[in-house]
């Protein structure tokens, strides 16, 4: 696409191979010119458009990345997969280049980071391991289709470079679990817990390189109640230190309005949700949730947040999960 006012073209692409059908292996190697957001898991593009355009409220801040990456998925084992990858990147601030808004002006916040330049040169490998992976073999290609345990992930990454400019030097590592369970006809639970932190001195991370999180605070919203913060701002948890995170979602036909008679026979279900986040400059973030669910891309919820133990926010959000309409449609 060309950003009009930039006046340059932006552009990526994708090169998937499938080999080794029964070990499921998979390399992809990907290639582009793009504007990114410095928390790559925060608030939806389309989101910051809209806020920007109509109110002035740019909730996002971006930088220019040029790069090729290279990635490799593969099963060494039956429920035990290797992750591997590398990637190289030229990666340098942005200024605002146009103010235009419906809104007013002075709602506009200015790009951080628009004179830096901060390349990167990272290799990751990794692993996912659930010990009870069921698969079927259809037409020689093995598919998993059943997992009646948690599954267990870590991941290391290393930056490093001498050769590019300013680049972060650091090694991270991350680990955790997830599972979804149903625990009856008419109600499953599903949790992800993950911790992990930096190996290195502070000031040797660049910003574009902070653990961020899955943060969309916004009231019409295309996220997911399941797995974002509701409530929390795009960068404010964003930490170069360690973090523990979690989340437990039960949902159900019968929670709370389905037992009134008239909404029995009614095609929706309900959600509670818990979700937890510590880092050391944020201290203890935690967010309480219910959600009406049309379906699981489409929800309706009331959320409320505490930091340290004290009320903090409270908002009701309008919930459409981008993600899950692209996989159903594309």
């Amino acid at each position: 696409y060309y950003a009009l006012s930039r006046k340059r073209l932006l552009a990526k692409g994708d090169f998937s191979l499938t080999y080794a059908p029964l070990k499921l292996g998979r390399l992809e190697i990907s290639a582009g010119t793009t504007s990114e957001d410095f928390n790559p898991e925060g608030i939806h593009r389309f989101n910051n458009f809209s806020s920007s355009l109509i109110y002035g409220k740019n909730y996002s801040f971006l930088y220019q990345r040029d790069y090729i990456n290279i990635a490799n998925d593969i099963d060494i084992a039956n429920g035990l997969t290797l992750i591997a990858s590398i990637e190289i990147a030229k990666r340098y601030g942005l200024s605002n280049h146009t103010d235009y808004t419906w809104g007013k002006k002075s709602k506009i916040s200015e790009n951080i980071f628009p004179d830096d330049r901060f390349d990167r040169t990272v290799y990751g490998i990794g692993f996912n391991y659930t010990p009870y992976a069921y698969y079927r073999i259809h037409n020689g290609k093995k598919r998993y289709v059943k997992y009646t345990s948690p599954t267990f992930f870590a991941r290391y990454s290393e930056d490093f470079s001498g050769w590019q400019t300013n680049n972060s030097k650091y090694r991270k590592l991350r680990g955790g679990m997830e599972h979804s369970v149903k625990l009856t006809e008419f109600s499953n639970l599903d949790y992800f817990v993950e911790g992990g932190g930096f190996i290195v001195p502070k000031e040797n991370v660049h910003f574009a390189d902070f653990q961020h999180f899955n943060t969309s605070d916004v009231t019409v919203n295309l996220k997911s109640p399941f797995t974002s913060f509701m409530l929390l701002d795009n960068y404010t948890a964003s930490t170069n230190d360690y973090w523990v995170s979690g989340r437990v979602n039960y949902e159900s036909k019968y929670i709370l309005l389905k037992y009134l008679p008239f909404l029995q026979g009614k095609m929706f279900s309900e959600s509670l949700h818990l979700k937890g986040l510590y880092t050391p400059e944020m201290k203890l973030y935690t967010e309480v949730g219910y959600s009406i669910n049309v379906t699981r891309m489409l929800n309706l919820g009331a959320f409320v947040s505490f930091r340290k133990g004290k009320y903090q926010d409270f908002g009701i959000r309008v919930l459409i999960d981008w993600d899950r309409v692209k996989k159903v449609m594309f």
